[in-house]
């Protein structure tokens, strides 16, 4: 450690001590954010050590943030993103935006791939070869003029949104740390090594493909056949419930209401993959004319939910009351994509202003939004819920493919394609 890196080391341990304390309070949330810092500082602090094993740690970082983006665009990633704070910062909203890819490839891909490939060659240069280390600092730098031009890009694409994602703005930083040790550390002998080049060209290339190999089966519709060749396969699409699902058949219903697949969704009008999910399932149902999509309450706030303590986020409740009161009045959907699109924005003012656009009876409206019944409608949907273990939003449950029983779709419409081909073809679960 040197004398100039130890005051970094230490605002590293600072913000980490700070991360620990916030875990005590109402703001145990926004303890992620000391906690990048604390990150970035320790990498910042290990290039004022050593340029090679500098690039090396602010690559990792970058691997890190950007790899747990892309598990979380795949549904790999278990609950709720730990970097979704607020309506405006917030890693779901951007990273299911039409901004998250390019040419069909995850951005968030594309940088995990990048950071690992860089890291590869960082580790293959012999640390006591003063030209090697300059040469690779001299990559570094060639290469983080593309990473920085993307940085700008993406953050451009943020402002476009109105949302920020703080991993994304992490990576931002990454790619600055990069360009810095690649201009401090090349002196001045600026000769690049083609085979470090070549090396890192199709270790990219190659980690692109098989990445997109993964993400074309975490997402794409199988072909039907493969499945019906294996239907024990089947087991990785759903899971059974521990106990029925509560189901009415007076939720709002998306397609024909005599559809035999029932797809039952739980959503939270706030939650930014709830948003994407609900896109989803309009084109899966438009596509599907034998599949019909009914929608559950389940706003993550305890000022309606009884399976949650926090109190906070009451501004949830607002939408799906809202919600419900258009749902008497024959537009939920309707009401639904306004919440949607306006994400954040659900103050009684700003619900009213929605209810007006609609052509709502304004009168019932208000009637509809002060009344216990409805705050009841809202408290039973959430319960169904936690009766059958719900532990975040969207979940989506399917019945018409184990007889009458619900079972839980584990990746979403993917799965829902997957099981409503098999009946089709006339493969069942267990």
């Amino acid at each position: 450690m040197t004398p100039e890196s130890k005051p970094f080391f230490a605002a590293a341990g600072l913000m980490a001590v700070v991360a620990f304390g916030l875990n005590f309070t109402t703001l145990g949330g926004y303890a992620i954010v000391p906690v990048l810092l604390a990150i970035l500082l320790a990498a910042f602090a290990i290039l004022r050590v050593d340029n090679r094993m500098g690039i090396i740690a602010s690559s990792a970082v970058g691997m890190g943030l950007a790899g747990y983006l892309y598990l979380q665009k795949v549904g790999e990633a278990s609950g709720r993103s730990v970097c979704d704070l607020n309506a405006t910062f917030n890693c779901g909203t951007v990273n299911s935006s039409e901004y998250s890819e390019l040419a069909g490839i995850p951005v968030s891909l594309l940088g995990a791939t990048f950071y690992l490939a860089l890291i590869l060659i960082g580790l293959g240069v012999n640390k006591s070869d003063n030209d090697a280390r300059q040469s690779f600092a001299q990559l570094t730098f060639l290469l983080s003029i593309p990473a920085n031009v993307m940085s700008l890009y993406l953050a451009w694409a943020s402002l476009q949104l109105g949302a920020f994602c703080i991993f994304c703005i992490g990576m931002y930083v990454v790619n600055i740390l990069l360009l810095w040790a690649g201009l401090r550390g090349r002196g001045d002998n600026r000769s690049l090594s083609m085979k470090n080049a070549a090396v890192f060209a199709l270790s990219f290339a190659v980690l692109t493909f098989f990445g997109m190999d993964h993400y074309r089966k975490n997402t794409a519709a199988p072909v039907i056949e493969q499945v019906a060749k294996d239907s024990t396969s089947l087991g990785m699409y759903y899971q059974t419930l521990p106990t029925s699902l509560r189901y009415t058949g007076d939720e709002p219903v998306l397609g024909d209401p005599n559809a035999p697949y029932v797809i039952v969704e739980f959503a939270d009008f706030g939650c930014p993959h709830c948003k994407q999910a609900a896109s989803d399932l309009k084109n899966f149902v438009a596509q599907n004319k034998d599949v019909q999509v009914r929608y559950k309450y389940f706003p993550l706030s305890g000022a309606c939910n009884p399976g949650l303590p926090d109190q906070g986020r009451s501004e949830v409740c607002n939408a799906a009351f809202a919600a419900h009161c258009a749902h008497t009045q024959g537009q939920f959907w309707e009401m639904s994509d306004k919440l949607f699109t306006n994400q954040g924005y659900f103050g009684m003012d700003q619900i009213r202003f929605m209810a007006e656009q609609l052509g709502l009876d304004m009168a019932a409206f208000d009637t509809c939004m002060a009344d216990e019944a409805t705050l009841k409608v809202v408290q039973d949907n959430a319960q169904a819920g936690i009766d059958v273990g719900i532990e975040g939003t969207p979940t989506m449950f399917m019945r018409g493919v184990k007889g009458r029983e619900f079972v839980k779709l584990t990746r979403h419409t993917h799965s829902a394609g997957v099981l409503v081909e098999a009946g089709r073809n006339g493969i069942t679960v267990d």
